[in-house]
C-alpha cells in the first residue's frame, strides 16, 4: 500500500518477518504476541467485512432511493404526490397551507384597496418556495 503522498507502507500482522522466519522453519513456535495476533485478525477480517456488507447494503438502499426520486421526476410531479413519505407529505402540506394563508392575505388587502396601480411588489413576491 501507499500513503496519498506515495510512500510505501506495508500492513502485516504479524510482521513480514515473522510471516517469512515461519515460511522458512514451519516448526518455529510463536511467541505470545504472535499467537494473539495470529488468533485475532480473523475475526478483525470477519468485523471489516461485515462493515463492508453494511456499506454496501447502504449504498442499495440510498441508489434505490435515488432510482425512485428519478422516476418520480420523471412521471411528472403530481403522478407521483402517492409515493411521499409521511414525512414529505406533512411538508407539502405546510407549504400548501402557508401558500393559502400568503394568497388570502393578500386578497384581503386588494379588497380593502391596500394595494394600488401605484404599489410595487415585495422582492420575495415572486420566488417560490423550496418544498423539498
Amino acid at each position: 500500500m501507499s500513503s496519498p503522498k506515495g510512500i510505501p507502507y506495508s500492513f502485516i500482522s504479524p510482521t513480514s518477518n515473522v510471516v517469512i522466519d515461519r515460511f522458512i522453519n514451519p516448526t518455529t513456535k510463536l511467541n505470545a504476541s504472535d499467537r494473539l495476533v495470529a488468533v485475532e485478525a480473523p475475526k478483525k477480517v470477519s468485523q471489516v467485512n461485515d462493515i463492508l456488507n453494511e456499506l454496501d447494503e447502504r449504498k442499495k438502499i440510498a441508489n434505490e432511493k435515488l432510482d425512485r426520486m428519478n422516476e418520480a421526476r420523471d412521471i411528472g410531479w403530481w403522478e407521483s404526490i402517492d409515493r411521499f413519505s409521511v414525512h414529505d407529505t406533512m411538508k407539502f402540506e405546510a407549504w400548501l397551507t402557508s401558500g393559502e394563508f400568503n394568497l388570502n392575505e393578500h386578497l384581503e388587502q386588494l379588497e380593502n384597496g391596500a394595494s394600488s396601480s401605484s404599489q410595487i411588489p415585495s422582492d420575495d413576491a415572486n420566488i417560490s418556495p423550496n418544498v423539498f
